[in-house]
Formats: structure tokens, C-alpha cells, sequence
């Protein structure tokens, strides 16, 4: 990966004029976001889950919806992070494409929605259209309740673009199977057949990111002996490490929507991603073979200064409301000072941390693994490029890096 710092000159411009703090003013000048593209950005969604066999009036309130440019609220309604489904990741993109991509995540029931045709994605699935309640129910020989909620995610994107979409048809076939539910022979064949849609999809390529198995218990073993005992030679022969390296193959790819998938080896299984709460945090997850990729990218130059949580939060918030959406454009923060010893965390990954004094404790996890932890010492002063976040489990701010430079 080679970094290149951009050059931006109208950053105190954009934060009056826009009234938004320095980081998410760079970040706009560097898009090069109208005042009205960013107004887009942040009109909000809400965004909730449901099932379907009131489906068809459902949709049809749906179309009203976008015909008449009514208001859509799609509500996640969820007691625990990883009952978010891969399918609203679809729709996150979809929604990035069309620049509008912020959302609000609920963490359980909502009573006032306010106006506006509301979507509600939880435990009880349902379209809410003023005083009258749609619950959808399972339909066919779907009987789980996660793939009816993805199938009514699926129709609803499919509505907003305006047009039948078969590969997000497969995806979503792929991407909604529950935890410990078995792939469908159904949808093996979907899958078989998206391989050969994605070269002319929407996006230019989608990309699928396998991940090792993680898990913090797993037959009373601890994560390390997980992780040893699940290892890459595994992991090798699934479903989810084939379809990886087949769709990082194309290279037609602007990579706009990242789409993560936590994949069991050797089963045909899927689970949620979410509570791989080292590496999916509310920012963005960058893989082990990140700093392997030979593309050109651009990198954001913040002082220390720009740093503060609530700026922090604020950027996060524009960029990716619930954990995981827009691509973002790696940072680069130069004078950092080591603050404790480095360590190692549960995969091996070299942790530094630093103290700022606007923001407090903030974590760095190196993923890059051509650096050694007796190469870092407490004291050093360092640059870092790479992408910040925030834990979703400490509510820590973390900086996910690809590269340190020790500047003494």
C-alpha cells in the first residue's frame, strides 16, 4: 500500500461555513462534498427488522413512499450488536451510492417514531404507516425469521434503486442465514450463480472479507486455543475463504461496499459479524492484508489538536452511524506519544497506547504483521496512518493501523 498525504487549504472555511469540527471538515474537503451533498449525508434513516406476508402492501407503501419523497424510517431493532444482519450492510451500501447512507441504531423498542413510513427491524417485524400496523409473518418455505426479515430488506432495496437486481438477490440469499442455520441448497445455487453476475454489478465489485473464527468462549477454550485450533489451513477449504479470494480477483473495483462475512470453516455456515468487537468497531475493520494492497491511497493529515472524543464521535457518526459503512479514507496523526509498553492482544496484533489530553486513553492495533513488538518503547514519538474507531464493547477510541513511522 502506498499512502499519499492529501493537500487541504479550506479546512477553517468548511468547518464555519458547514459548522462541523476540523475532522470531518478535511474529510469533506478532501470528497469534495457540496454543502448539500453533506446535508444529504447525514439525512437520517431509521432502520428496524421484520418479516413478510403482508409483504406486497408493505411494498406498496414503500413505493407511495419514495414516489411522494415521504420520509422512510428504517428501524434496527436489536437487544445485542450481532443480531444486525449482513442484508442491512447491503442496504447501508445502496444507500452510500446514492449518498445518502446515515442511520440511527435503536438498542431495543422504540414507542414514538414520529412521522413518516417506519420500517421496524427486530424481533417483531412490521411497517408502521400511521395508526395502521403491518406485522410480517414468514412466508413459503422460508420459515426462518432472519431470512424473512432479509427478504424484506432485500425488496425495499431493490424499490429504492428503482429496479429488480439480481445479484443483491444472491447476496442477500447468501448473507442471511442465522447463526447456526446451515447454507441452503437454494442458495448455494445462489451463490454459484452471483459469481457469475458480480462483473457487471452496480458497484464495480463487492467485497468479501473472510475472517479467522473468533469467539470469546468456544468448548470452555480460551480465544488463543480457538484460534490455534481453527486455523488458516482450515479455513482454507470453506465456502466463505473461496468466495473471498474469487471476489478479490476482480479488478474492476472501486470497492465502494465492504461486506463482512463471519464464516465457520469447513461448515457452509455463516454468522454475524458484529461481536468481533477487536476488529469491527464503530469506524472501520481493516484486514491483515491490508498493507499488501498496491493501490495508491489517499490519507487524511489530522493534528493533535483536531483530536477530541467528541470530534471524534461526531465523525464517526457522519461516517458510519451503526459500525460498519462508507469507505473511509485512512488518517495519518503525527507527534503521538507511546504511553505504556507495547503489548500483544488475543490475535497477535502489536497494541500501542497513547494518552491525548482532549480525548484521553486511545488504543492503536497494528494490523500489519511486518512489525515486532521489541521495535516500540514506551516514550518513542511515532506518526501513525490508519483509520479511528471506537470499541464497541470498552467505548474506547481506537486507531486501526497500517503503518507506524517511529520519529525517534
Amino acid at each position: 500500500m502506498i499512502f499519499h498525504e492529501v493537500e487541504l487549504s479550506h479546512t477553517k472555511e468548511i468547518m464555519d461555513s458547514y459548522e462541523v469540527n476540523p475532522i470531518i471538515a478535511k474529510y469533506v474537503e478532501h470528497r469534495g462534498f457540496t454543502k448539500e451533498d453533506y446535508e444529504a449525508l447525514n439525512t437520517p434513516f431509521y432502520y428496524n427488522f421484520t418479516d413478510l406476508e403482508n409483504g406486497e402492501t408493505a411494498l406498496n407503501l414503500i413505493k407511495e413512499a419514495c414516489a411522494s419523497k415521504s420520509k422512510i424510517h428504517i428501524c434496527i431493532m436489536s437487544t445485542e450488536l450481532h443480531h444486525l444482519l449482513e442484508s442491512a450492510m447491503i442496504f447501508l451500501g445502496v444507500l452510500m451510492a446514492k449518498g445518502k447512507s446515515a442511520f440511527e441504531f435503536f438498542d431495543g423498542p422504540q414507542d414514538d417514531f414520529g412521522p413518516g413510513l417506519h420500517i421496524i427491524l427486530g424481533n417483531q417485524l412490521e411497517v408502521r404507516d400511521g395508526d395502521n400496523v403491518y406485522p410480517l409473518v414468514p412466508g413459503g418455505h422460508y420459515k426462518d425469521e432472519d431470512v424473512a426479515q432479509s427478504l424484506l430488506v432485500l425488496q425495499l432495496i431493490n424499490t429504492l434503486l428503482g429496479k429488480e437486481n439480481q445479484y443483491l438477490a444472491s447476496l442477500a440469499g447468501i448473507g442471511i442465514q442465522a447463526e447456526e442455520v446451515p447454507l441452503r441448497n437454494s442458495n448455494r445455487y445462489h451463490l454459484k450463480k452471483t459469481l457469475g453476475l458480480l462483473n457487471d454489478c452496480r458497484f464495480d465489485a463487492i467485497e468479501f472479507v473472510a475472517l479467522t473464527p473468533k469467539t470469546r468462549q468456544k468448548n470452555n477454550m480460551r480465544q488463543r486455543e480457538f484460534k490455534k485450533t481453527y486455523n488458516e489451513s482450515v479455513m482454507s477449504g470453506s465456502i466463505t475463504n473461496k468466495m473471498a479470494h474469487y471476489l478479490s480477483s476482480l479488478n474492476n473495483a472501486k470497492k465502494m461496499v465492504k461486506y463482512l462475512i463471519y464464516g465457520c470453516p469447513g461448515t457452509g455456515k455463516f454468522r454475524s459479524v458484529a461481536p468481533i468487537a477487536d476488529e469491527i468497531n464503530a469506524g472501520y475493520f481493516i484486514s491483515d492484508e491490508f498493507h499488501d494492497d498496491d493501490r495508491v491511497r489517499d490519507v487524511i493529515p489530522l493534528e493533535i489538536s483536531d483530536l477530541s472524543k467528541t470530534n471524534i464521535e461526531e465523525y464517526l457518526q457522519v461516517l458510519s452511524p451503526f459500525g460498519n459503512g462508507q469507505e473511509k479514507t485512512p488518517i495519518s496523526i503525527e507527534g503521538l506519544v507511546i504511553h505504556e509498553a507495547p503489548v500483544k492482544d488475543y490475535f497477535d496484533h502489536i497494541k500501542l497506547s497513547f494518552f491525548i489530553p482532549n480525548v484521553g486513553g486511545i488504543d492503536t492495533i497494528i494490523y500489519n504483521p511486518n512489525y515486532k513488538i521489541k521495535q516500540f518503547k514506551q516514550g518513542q514519538k511515532v506518526k501513525i496512518v490508519g483509520t479511528l474507531s471506537i470499541n464497541d464493547f470498552t467505548s474506547l477510541m481506537t486507531i486501526n493501523a497500517v503503518q507506524v513511522d517511529i520519529l525517534d
